[in-house]
């Protein structure tokens, strides 16, 4: 909706950045929590994903969309937390949006 109201926007997706560095094809082990290799791999993608989100503000960009599984409150801290070093917070705002889909066919 914002870029179509001409309002500069961007979408910054943790899996675009893991599909681009490590391919498409990781299976089932890649995702499991117990992986401890796999789970620092997905944290550096969603670091490089943060930092690209705050070159794009800096430079101009009004709207950044951190889309990546922020749903445990660790996370979340991590995401207030990085942002708040990287991004100028009294001209920033950052907000959560959480989607919730019931539909057992999805």
């Amino acid at each position: 909706y914002a870029g179509w109201q001409g309002i500069p926007c961007r979408i910054f997706n943790a899996g675009n950045y893991r599909r681009q560095v490590m391919g498409a094809d990781q299976d089932a082990s890649f995702f499991d929590p117990d992986n401890r290799a796999a789970a620092d791999a997905r944290e550096r993608m969603a670091e490089m994903a943060a930092a690209d989100l705050m070159a794009y503000i800096r430079k101009g960009g009004q709207i950044g969309i951190f889309d990546a599984t922020n749903t445990v409150r660790a996370r979340r801290d991590w995401v207030v937390d990085t942002f708040a070093q990287g991004l100028d917070l009294s001209r920033s705002r950052i907000v959560f949006l959480e989607m919730v889909c019931n539909d057992p066919k999805i």
